[in-house]
């Protein structure tokens, strides 16, 4: 997991994944079922070090696309996983 950030009360879980964007394969696509367990033991360990599971949370996935000469194109696909 990239980062830790809150909205609120809502705390979110944010992996960031780039690709270049004439491979054609999503970056959303590379936060398989494995990727998505450890992000899961991170956010554990982030729940047990702030002392509850009482707080709203979710997890989100930053895309990033890059092209030579472009400007990058950002995705948030909130409550990824």
């Amino acid at each position: 997991m990239d980062i830790v950030a809150r909205d609120g009360k809502l705390l979110l879980f944010v992996e960031v994944k780039t690709r270049r964007a004439v491979g054609g394969i999503r970056p959303l696509d590379a936060v398989n079922r494995e990727k998505q367990r450890l992000i899961e033991r991170g956010a554990n360990a982030w729940l047990k070090r702030l002392g509850t599971r009482d707080l709203p949370w979710r997890f989100d996935v930053i895309e990033v696309l890059v092209e030579d000469g472009e400007k990058p194109r950002v995705n948030q696909v909130r409550d990824a996983f």
